[in-house]
């Protein structure tokens, strides 16, 4: 018995749409999170890995949350969790959806050098009194 006799004439358009929804279930849904850098020539770690140039914007799935790091010669790595949220309707959401890196110079290595004397004769006892 053919698909077309037993469901009618409505099978075809059943199929297409039971396989488009399958098709939709199985990719992760995708949202832009902007970057803002400074200074501009940073290396950025998405999730551990590295990055080959730095974007302007992320491309990140929302069904997880996600770590970024940014590091910078001369200055102090930063790291930012890009959380998982929701929509009033219950959406999934990232946040923050921009993230502003504005790294932290590190300060200059000092070098201190202490001069101690050592006196080499132990501190007199005060005498006890009578």
């Amino acid at each position: 018995m053919s698909c077309q006799r037993r469901y009618g004439r409505f099978a075809r358009p059943l199929c297409l749409a039971a396989l488009g929804l399958m098709g939709l279930c199985g990719c992760a849904a995708k949202q832009r999170v902007a970057l803002d850098c400074l200074p501009e020539q940073v290396t950025i770690f998405v999730d551990g890995e590295r990055l080959d140039h730095s974007p302007e914007a992320l491309e990140l799935d929302v069904d997880r949350p996600h770590t970024v790091l940014f590091r910078a010669p001369g200055y102090r790595p930063r790291m930012v969790v890009i959380d998982i949220d929701q929509t009033p309707e219950g959406r999934p959401v990232l946040q923050p959806t921009r993230v502003c890196a504005d790294l932290l110079a590190r300060a200059p290595r000092m070098r201190r050098r202490l001069d101690l004397q050592v006196d080499e004769q132990p501190p007199a006892k005060p005498d006890a009194a009578p």
